[in-house]
């Protein structure tokens, strides 16, 4: 996987003509927020931004992107990229998650989320707008993906699941019991906060390597902050 990052800026090189076409301003991704389509040049001289299809790109390394001809470039008027850099990460309970400060991707896919807060897998999106992302997996695909077995098994994925519940099937496709959103209290004790979490009137509720004693507990509990606790600790 690269980040989405390190295109940002790179000079575009034609190599049939041998010529320097400008720089990479933005990054053109699909409505769905799946794969990257292409990237947004802008030309120095002209001062316009035209397309490059992904695809259309023959190499890059850290600082070029080579094209084949002056051909592969498109303009057309965008008004939205579908970048989620910068977007703010809520869970379906309201809760923060930070803000994008880098995406991931394999070839055109987009595999991985990361914010100044926590870090995911592309799957995990509920939906997104202008402004922000939603986390969590629609219930089709709850029951699909076998959810609960990919939050324990892979580490890599992060901040725990936040929605309240749902429900999973054994090896031998036997109902059992939901995942719950709340970790119970005393597996919280000891644990090391990651993060600052403030409650009601920006009241610090615990600081950054805070260990999780009974009364941090207490304390998020008269703030509603119990499910921080369980998101921002390890």
């Amino acid at each position: 996987m690269e980040k989405l990052t390190n295109y940002i800026s790179k000079k575009v090189i034609s190599i049939e003509e041998g010529k320097y076409v400008g720089y990479v301003l933005d990054v053109l991704i699909d409505n769905d927020l799946n794969k990257v389509e292409g990237l947004i040049v802008a030309d120095e001289e002209s001062e316009q931004n035209f397309i490059l299809d992904y695809k259309k790109i023959i190499n890059h390394s850290e600082n070029l992107i080579m094209i084949s001809s002056l051909h592969d470039l498109n303009f057309t008027v965008l008004e939205n990229f579908n970048n989620p850099m910068g977007k703010i990460v809520l869970d379906r309970n309201g809760i923060n998650l930070g803000r994008v400060e880098e995406v991931y991707i394999d070839g055109q896919n987009i595999k991985k989320i990361v914010t100044n807060k926590c870090e995911f897998w592309r799957k995990y999106i509920y939906s997104f707008s202008e402004n922000y992302i939603i986390f969590g997996l629609k219930r089709n695909k709850i029951r699909k993906n076998n959810y609960f077995k990919n939050i324990t098994n892979n580490s890599q994925i992060l901040p725990k699941v936040s929605i309240e519940e749902y429900k999973m099937t054994n090896k031998n496709n036997q109902s059992i019991s939901p995942y719950k959103l709340y970790a119970q209290q005393e597996k919280l004790l000891g644990r090391k906060i990651v993060c600052d979490i403030l409650g009601y009137n920006n009241e610090l509720v615990a600081k950054k390597d805070d260990i999780i004693n009974q009364k941090i507990i207490n304390k998020a509990k008269i703030h509603n902050k119990l499910s921080l606790l369980n998101y921002y600790s390890k």
